[in-house]
């Protein structure tokens, strides 16, 4: 039993490559523990914070289907934007603070990376990258304490962003304990969606009109979907959406969020620091927000998934409220968003099956 040796070369070499920009350490004993992983192991990346539970991380790394590779680059100061790394796809600086790993999987290193969102950074830095994840909080999957750039306190919540979403998925359930796609018994599935004309996209559409055009090429099933129109008073202002959220949980537990979020980071950096300053500079720097329900999903207690679209670093954010009753539910909306919107056929080439891979010059 060992996994796939050219495989595991390539993605190290890869791995060495980024050493000093999005890769912080390799695991010094990848070699050895390659002989005792199953020839399709996944090959994984772990987010250079201690918010992330060790026993956790090792009954990852233990496991004969997963191969730990790389320890991958943080934004500074967990930022919401890592100024020292450029998003491969939208050549603009890297969405953080979960950077380094999303990065690493777009070069073909790894497969999937552990990460932990306070207010964003696993859902946004994937959806920058047109990657899926989910983020567990809401199901006890969490990290450390902490506190956003704007002041509320969190306890992070770990994340799990990869190539695939089955590759999400099944990472989760190794991480849970137990599997979250039980077959679900829902006949009807009550979903909020943003009113028209309250959640403007930075592109200047408007978010309802844009995500019906994806709901409406849903594959059918055996689930009703209840769309609910709720109208969002400020959307992108993560205090008052907070709020809103965590009232609209009360009133309903038993219903899921969906919106679509970006292009993220694109038209300008939305991040809370240089919106502190006074002047027009903040304005043309910071001005265009672009991550709203990825920003709330932690500090309101949910879990919540990233689901890329055909759209450049857009796609669509899930939330489930607190617990695991809506989780089956939510998985199976989630499958059914992405083969409604699939990512070009020139990303899956390059950056998922990865065909394209140059042999570095040596001495």
């Amino acid at each position: 039993m060992a996994i796939d040796k050219q495989r595991i070369e390539r993605a190290a070499a890869l791995a060495q490559a980024e050493l000093g920009r999005s890769v912080v350490a390799l695991n010094p004993d990848w070699q050895a523990e390659a002989k005792t992983k199953r020839n399709d192991a996944r090959i994984f990346g772990v987010k250079n914070t201690n918010g992330i539970p060790g026993h956790l991380f090792e009954r990852m790394r233990q496991s004969p289907d997963y191969l730990w590779l790389t320890v991958d680059k943080m934004a500074s100061l967990g930022r919401s934007v890592d100024t020292d790394l450029v998003n491969p796809l939208t050549y603009r600086p890297m969405t953080g603070s979960t950077s380094g790993g999303a990065v690493n999987i777009l070069k073909g290193a790894i497969d999937l990376c552990l990460g932990t969102d306070g207010g964003g950074s696993v859902l946004a830095p994937a959806l920058a990258t047109n990657l899926p994840a989910f983020m567990g909080n809401g199901i006890g999957l969490r990290g450390g304490q902490g506190r956003s750039t704007d002041g509320i306190p969190f306890m992070a919540g770990l994340g799990v962003i990869g190539c695939t979403l089955d590759m999400v998925l099944e990472a989760t359930e190794l991480l849970y304990g137990t599997p979250i796609q039980n077959e679900n018994h829902m006949q009807k599935v009550s979903v909020a969606i943003p009113a028209p004309g309250c959640m403007p996209m930075p592109d200047g559409g408007d978010c309802t009109a844009e995500l019906r055009t994806y709901l409406e090429k849903l594959p059918s099933g055996n689930i009703q979907w209840d769309w609910q129109e709720i109208q969002y008073d400020t959307p992108y202002d993560r205090v008052a959406l907070s709020r809103q959220l965590q009232q609209l949980i009360r009133e309903n537990p038993h219903r899921l969020y969906l919106s679509l979020e970006g292009p993220i980071d694109v038209f300008s950096a939305d991040e809370t620091i240089p919106r502190s300053f006074a002047g027009c500079a903040p304005q043309i720097v910071a001005g265009t927000p672009s991550k709203a329900f990825v920003k709330v999903a932690n500090p309101c207690g949910c879990s919540g998934f990233a689901l890329p679209c055909d759209r450049l670093a857009t796609g669509f954010v899930l939330l489930l409220p607190p617990g695991n009753e809506m989780l089956p539910a939510a998985c199976v909306l989630a499958h059914r968003l992405m083969k409604a919107a699939p990512r070009p056929e020139m990303f899956e080439r390059y950056f998922l099956r990865r065909e394209k891979f140059c042999e570095a010059f040596s001495v």
